[in-house]
């Protein structure tokens, strides 16, 4: 009896085999090895699409020209380069993606000059523009609770770790520069955020970085956005990811010296191709500020009160040139021509402005002491950037109130209007 059972089974078995065989065959289910043809198509896919294999890596290799931008080695130069073909991420129809255009962007195209100064890059954008400002949008949320939502303020309180800056000593013991401008960032920050903005601390604990290190933050800020704009406009974002890979090794590194590397794009003197894709982009993003914070100290106790040190164009083009030294100009990278100097003024103003209302012991001279001076953080970006300095360690009354809890909140409060006057008003 059992006998006979198994062979049943083994019968019906059989016969649902050759059934599900049959309509295999016929069209009506899917091969039973339809999962590996399915994978094999996929690679043919990716492999006419440029995609590297992973079976032979050198196959197609990613070469930068130029001009900075990422070129196929794979691709013959003479075909159309208007765009390329993706998959999707569900590996379904191929979606068409746009080369992000680069152009104009060739030093070896800038004209020379015998004047000895560095040439000058063209003041024209080099990529697209993606993204704008409207500043009368942010003008009608004056009466909002959070009318700064959508800016993103970049707070940069200087030194930290080893590095403590300015100095002095009072009864209580020693006060660190280092310490009180992160005090008056912190608390700039909770007046912005607040507000509704989108604050970035270059640092918000005891730790060190290098000049280079807030410089490739700042602009890494600035390509993550943009990367994502070019995205949405169906952009190939290769040469944006390519960028903030080089921000992100600057930052990695950590370094002031030109030996370790540290500097990246940074170390050269004037601004090359690849620098200039930043500040390119950067100059699309009036909605982001920079604010660095430090403090002044000086041989003389009789020196005091606030400064707002800021870096326009034709200084940062004077800056730049007196590197030049014994070298041949023409040689170097071409001076940046977009620099937003009037933005930057406008700010500046408003700083002194109302550090002066909140704390007119620091700030009470009649006009604003506005001055222009060479510092890297500013120099190395393109983005609406100033230094505030609100007072001297080294004068009594100043260290009084950069010392004091009411103090560093008075400053604070300050820099958080100037930002909220800068885009909403008075």
């Amino acid at each position: 009896m059992r006998r006979l059972q198994s062979a049943r089974i083994v019968f019906v078995i059989s016969l649902v085999s050759i059934l599900l065989l049959i309509l295999s065959f016929a069209g009506v289910l899917n091969p039973p090895i339809a999962g590996a043809d399915r994978f094999a198509e996929e690679r043919e896919a990716a492999h006419d699409l440029g995609a590297p294999d992973l079976l032979n890596p050198n196959e197609s290799k990613k070469d930068s020209d130029s001009t900075g931008q990422i070129v196929d080695s794979s691709i013959d130069p003479t075909e159309s380069q208007e765009g390329h073909d993706s998959l999707d991420p569900e590996g379904s129809d191929p979606v068409s993606t746009i080369t992000l255009d680069v152009s104009g962007n060739d030093p070896a195209l800038v004209p020379a000059r015998e004047d000895g100064m560095l040439r000058v890059w063209p003041q024209e954008l080099s990529l697209p523009k993606l993204h704008d400002v409207d500043y009368d949008y942010y003008l009608s949320l004056e009466q909002e609770s959070r009318p700064l939502s959508g800016i993103t303020v970049i707070l940069d309180p200087s030194f930290g770790g080893s590095s403590t800056g300015a100095s002095a000593v009072t009864d209580s013991g020693v006060l660190a520069e280092k310490d009180i401008v992160l005090v008056i960032a912190q608390i700039a920050e909770r007046y912005l955020t607040e507000m509704g903005a989108n604050v970035i601390m270059t640092r918000s604990s005891d730790i060190e970085h290098s000049l280079f290190y807030v410089a490739a933050l700042s602009a890494d800020t600035v390509l993550e956005a943009y990367s994502k704009e070019a995205a949405a406009a169906n952009y190939d974002t290769q040469l944006i990811d390519d960028l903030r890979l080089q921000m992100s090794d600057v930052m990695r590194i950590n370094q002031n010296s030109a030996d370790s590397g540290g500097r990246g794009l940074f170390g050269g003197i004037g601004t090359s191709a690849r620098l200039r894709l930043i500040y390119d982009i950067q100059a699309q993003y009036g909605d982001v500020l920079f604010i660095n914070i430090s403090l002044n100290q000086d041989n003389d106790p009789n020196k005091s009160g606030a400064e707002i040190r800021l870096m326009k164009q034709d200084f940062v083009t004077e800056v730049n040139n007196s590197y030049v030294e014994d070298q041949d100009p023409n040689s170097l990278s071409p001076n940046y021509s977009m620099i937003d100097s009037q933005n930057r003024t406008k700010l500046a103003w408003l700083l002194y402005g109302h550090l002066k209302h909140q704390s007119p012991t620091i700030a009470a001279d009649a006009e604003p002491r506005l001055t222009e001076t060479d510092m890297a953080v500013l120099r190395l970006n393109n983005l609406t950037s100033v230094s505030v300095v609100p007072g001297y360690l080294s004068n009594a009354a100043d260290l009084a109130e950069l010392g004091s809890a009411a103090g560093q909140q008075r400053i604070a409060s300050a820099i958080a209007y100037a930002v909220r006057q800068y885009y909403v008003g008075p």
